[in-house]
């Protein structure tokens, strides 16, 4: 008898789990939080990531080597992150714009 009533369960629980990830592919939408967002409003891992590392410095007044401990990461490594952010900012203000010739020094 107890078989029977797992089994049953299981076939309940596989069924519903089917139609929520049915109803999550056709929607294009998720809750996150709480509250339902589409796809266009996620942000890319590297944004997030970005955006914690300079709110945990920003946190941590300037301090990186506090903010990489409460990060649990190197000093060295949100060193490395924040020049690496810093020289593709540079690249993309000193970049022509699309059809441009790039300007010339001199």
């Amino acid at each position: 008898m107890e078989g029977r009533q797992i089994q049953g369960e299981a076939s309940a629980l596989a069924a519903s789990g089917d139609s929520v990830e049915q109803e999550a592919k056709a929607s294009k939408s998720y809750r996150i939080n709480g509250r339902r967002r589409d796809d266009r409003q996620i942000m890319s891992w590297a944004l997030v990531e970005r955006q914690t590392v300079e709110h945990a410095i920003a946190l941590c007044d300037g301090n990186v080597c506090r903010a990489a401990k409460l990060l649990c990461v190197s000093p060295s490594t949100l060193y490395r992150k924040l020049e690496r952010w810093m020289q593709d900012e540079q690249r993309t203000e000193g970049a022509p714009a699309e059809g441009e010739a790039p300007a010339r020094r001199g």
